[in-house]
């Protein structure tokens, strides 16, 4: 092996996206996982306005 070889420890990686999803095991109401992994068939997308509760008026 040669010395002038320096092999690359570390190659940076894009940061997968990542959604809210629903759950209701958790105080904010919602959990994070990558995008990748959602299946429209058992989860359900979290949307922050629908779990606000509504103004008086």
């Amino acid at each position: 092996m040669s010395a002038d070889f320096t092999p690359a420890l570390v190659t940076p990686q894009p940061v997968p996206a990542t959604m809210k999803i629903a759950s209701e095991d958790t105080d904010a109401g919602f959990v994070i996982i990558n995008a990748s992994d959602f299946d429209a068939a058992t989860m359900t997308e979290y949307a922050a306005e629908a779990a606000k509760p509504a103004k008086a008026k």
